[in-house]
């Protein structure tokens, strides 16, 4: 559960009282975007994450982060690595990549409108034009991957998978994106398009 600092420790007394104490994990602490700049007082620039488990004994946790590309010159001056989670490189440079291929999948190969795939994908339609059009994402030019997006396409045009399910199938994709040091490669980079066969 996520909860700002003003009632933190009333929200664990509740939880407290639905979990038990013994069952208490962690509060995470992050940092917000932004804080405002204006403020009269000290801002409030971090939340906190109550982690609770059903049964402590059995959790698990997976350690999920890789190492962030540093994207400024003064980091590398100090020597600093910022780390990045997985999932976060996923959205950033994949996942417009795969959306655009499955939109033009779905687009060439299906001859399904814009408005059919933005319900399909569960995205806006005016999204689908740009994937179409190639102003969002990179070109994917690899046999593994574009068979999977073809196997996909033909998934969702048969309603075998829906918007939620899709989100999973984005995942696994990403699996495969994230483990191919060729494509990892090419787009770090800078080139628009990465070709591995």
């Amino acid at each position: 559960m996520q909860i700002s600092d003003e009632n933190l420790h009333h929200v664990r007394e509740i939880m407290d009282e639905v979990f038990g104490p013994k069952n208490f994990v962690s509060v995470i602490t992050f940092r917000k975007k932004s804080s405002p700049q204006e403020a009269l007082e000290i801002p409030v620039i971090s939340d906190f994450l109550i982690w609770y488990a059903k049964d402590k004994k059995q959790i698990k946790y997976r350690q999920l982060y890789v190492p962030k590309i540093i994207e400024e010159e003064k980091h590398e001056k100090r020597g600093e690595v910022k780390m990045k989670h997985r999932c976060e490189i996923f959205v950033s440079e994949y996942l417009p990549s795969l959306r655009s291929a499955i939109a033009k999948t779905l687009n060439e190969k299906y001859k399904l409108s814009q408005v059919e795939i933005s319900e399909i994908m569960g995205i806006t339609q005016p999204a689908v034009s740009q994937y179409i059009k190639s102003k969002r994402g990179f070109r994917i030019q690899s046999f593994s991957i574009n068979d999977k997006i073809d196997e996909l396409c033909s998934r969702l045009v048969s309603r075998k998978i829906n918007v939620v399910n899709l989100s999973e199938e984005m995942c696994k994709l990403c699996e495969l994106l994230t483990k191919n040091p060729d494509i990892n490669a090419c787009k770090h980079a800078g080139n628009s398009t990465a070709d591995v066969n």
